[in-house]
């Protein structure tokens, strides 16, 4: 019976309690008696022998579980390092985006600025704006329409 780990471990406790009192001999207040609970389940007298080929089973299943969950982090590592790769190459696009559209937006207003001062000249002269606008689309080698929508 004492050789179940189960009672050992109930003996121990009772012991140690026992081993923390400012007492000498024993009373009824501080007496353990096993309860019906307690007896039960120290009664279950678990076996301590260990059966080989039970353990190495379970240590080859656990080992082959081991290499496929780290094959399973290897493949998610290679879809996060594709999206990233991914991610870096649109991030490349729009950055060059953003930077031809401010290329467009500075010539749209390096035209409208240079229009505003031929326009003003031609207005000096006695002219007037649709003039200017068809005179100005002459010299830059556009049409009117597409000065017109820059203009706006």
């Amino acid at each position: 019976m004492l050789q179940s780990v189960a009672w050992q471990k109930i003996i121990g406790k009772q012991m140690e309690l026992a081993a923390n009192r400012v007492s000498f001999g024993d009373d009824r207040k501080y007496s353990h008696v096993l309860t019906k609970q307690e007896a039960k389940a120290a009664a279950k007298n678990r076996s301590t022998k260990i059966d080989p080929e039970k353990a190495k089973a379970a240590f080859r299943n656990y080992q082959r579980s081991q290499k496929a969950f780290d094959k399973k982090l290897k493949q998610n590592q290679k879809e996060i390092d594709r999206v990233r790769k991914q991610a870096n190459r649109i991030r490349k696009q729009s950055n060059t985006i953003k930077k031809q559209q401010q290329t467009i937006d500075q010539m749209r207003d390096m035209l409208k600025m240079s229009f505003a001062m031929f326009s003003d000249g031609i207005k000096a002269a006695g002219g007037t704006r649709d003039q200017a606008i068809k005179q100005f689309a002459q010299k830059m080698n556009m049409s009117e329409s597409k000065l017109k929508g820059v203009l706006k």
